[in-house]
């Protein structure tokens, strides 16, 4: 049979109040999920680092899809020399 749940202790840090402001910061100094960018250079200021994360995701995302394009060419052109 199943324990009964306890209920989890109160903690004893007060919780971090964020706005949605366009500049809110944590306790700690780093913006939060409620933060907001209007623009690419908005985003490189205020998070270069997510920037960065961002544009390697992309271009990863590229080169992913060029090389199954690559691929899909490769196939057709194979396919194609075979029946000629």
């Amino acid at each position: 049979m199943a324990q009964p749940v306890e209920p989890a202790p109160e903690s004893s840090q007060a919780p971090v109040q964020t706005t949605t402001a366009g500049a809110s910061k944590s306790a700690h100094g780093d913006y939060t999920m409620s933060t907001s960018v209007s623009s690419m250079a908005d985003l490189k200021a205020k998070a270069p680092k997510v920037a960065e994360a961002m544009m390697m995701g992309i271009a990863q995302n590229i080169v992913n899809r060029m090389r199954k394009h690559a691929e899909r060419l490769k196939k057709l052109m194979r396919d194609s020399t075979k029946r000629h």
